[in-house]
């Protein structure tokens, strides 16, 4: 049995039990941290979980690092990086004019997505390159795009920033390639919400060829390299 999530992988645990068959339980985001944070029940829940599943799988050291913290046995811990197939994804050659720079950040809007930094920090660099624009793409599942349209009315930012609901996945690496950079500046939230690993879209804008800005946050840099792929900034530093 293959359980995704934590949850499902508590809930997996007799009937994987009843048929005496290995069980393997995969971690993603909410459940490494913000679970037992904000519901201590799964503390209690997540020792008997990992007493009695077979493997633990997660996307790189920091998640591995995390499931050690919360009492997971290092030899029940496999890391198996994701991948995308860059065969499939086409590289484009982008052109930059000088003093034009078009930013792009897709991903859910929610906090631990960092795109309250995205804008303050796009906000200051606007000021010195007028010419820079930012779209961000994501559906508003955290109900903070209010919040996000008043910073960029509060900026002046309606003439370079727009935030699009969703875009067709098939088009994906084709609507990648009318910007420059990618930008995707993750974070810690106060609830202890966090990515786990690292953000798939990542891999996406790598092999199309667009470097990427982004955080020291869990497993972004085995996905991104700090100077040769992209720049590696620590969480919330909006001047860095």
């Amino acid at each position: 049995i293959h359980s995704h999530f934590a949850p499902v992988g508590w809930t997996s645990l007799k009937i994987a039990k009843a048929l005496s068959v290995p069980h393997v339980v995969s971690f993603y985001g909410y459940d490494y941290e913000k679970l037992p944070y904000n519901q201590p029940m799964w503390i209690k829940r997540y020792c008997k979980l990992f007493q009695e599943a077979d493997v633990f799988i997660c996307e790189g050291r920091h998640g591995a690092s995390i499931l050690r913290h919360l009492g997971c046995q290092p030899e029940k811990i496999r890391i198996i990086h994701l991948g995308v197939d860059v065969d499939q994804i086409q590289f484009y050659k982008r052109v930059k004019n000088k003093d034009c720079l078009n930013l792009l950040q897709i991903a859910t809007l929610t906090r631990k997505k960092g795109h309250i930094y995205t804008l303050a920090a796009f906000k200051n660099a606007y000021s010195v390159c007028p010419n820079m624009t930012l779209t961000i793409v994501g559906s508003d599942t955290d109900g903070i795009r209010d919040e996000l349209e008043a910073e960029i009315t509060k900026y002046r930012l309606q003439n370079a920033v727009k935030i699009l609901d969703a875009i067709d996945i098939t088009m994906l690496h084709s609507f990648m390639s009318d910007y420059h950079v990618f930008i995707h500046p993750s974070c810690y939230t106060e609830d202890r919400d966090c990515e786990g690993g690292a953000p798939v879209v990542l891999l996406d804008a790598q092999a199309t060829g667009m470097p990427v800005i982004a955080t020291k946050h869990c497993d972004i840099p085995e996905e991104v390299v700090d100077g040769v792929t992209g720049i590696l900034t620590p969480e919330r530093n909006v001047d860095e």
